[in-house]
């Protein structure tokens, strides 16, 4: 799948058109297959848009990274930007999520991991980002939300996030 990226005014036009069309499938009473379809094409699309920088910036090496080694160990992994008009100091939250099978998760409370850090350039050189706060994590056998452990703790769990 192509995708061309639209100048910044179209894609935050088109985000708000897709999150509005998703909140609107979200809230059919009996949605068909061919609605989750829809869904699934709107969230990739949703993602693709997102996923694009601001004039200027790129993803931080260890975000690039994180993802990278994410994908490597068949974990979800994303980027999410926010900017445009008034915002005059874009971020960006990089998203990781990871599936227990039901073997996996046999004796946790929940069957997924989750990760969410954020870099920010607010202070920073133009074009430059770091890190901002502790970000949150949410583990099978743990807490919902609480702070992350730092990015090379993290490494560690996607490499292996079923401890025996």
């Amino acid at each position: 799948m192509t995708t061309t990226v639209p100048s910044p005014a179209a894609a935050l036009t088109e985000i708000a058109r897709l999150t509005d069309e998703l909140r609107s499938l979200y809230r059919l009473p009996a949605r068909t297959d061919e609605d989750d379809q829809r869904i699934t094409d709107t969230k990739l699309r949703l993602r693709t848009l997102a996923a694009v920088p601001p004039t200027g910036h790129t993803l931080p090496k260890p975000a690039a990274d994180l993802i990278a080694h994410a994908h490597t160990h068949g974990w979800e992994a994303y980027p999410y930007w926010t900017h445009g008009p008034g915002i005059e100091n874009p971020f960006v939250l990089v998203h990781l999520a990871y599936l227990l099978t039901p073997a996996e998760s046999a004796n946790y409370r929940s069957d997924r991991w989750t990760f969410q850090y954020t870099w920010h350039s607010r202070g920073c050189a133009p074009g430059r980002m770091r890190r901002f706060g502790a970000g949150t994590v949410c583990s099978p056998g743990g807490l919902h939300n609480a702070p992350a452990p730092s990015l090379r703790t993290a490494i560690a769990v996607i490499a292996n996030p079923v401890r025996p």
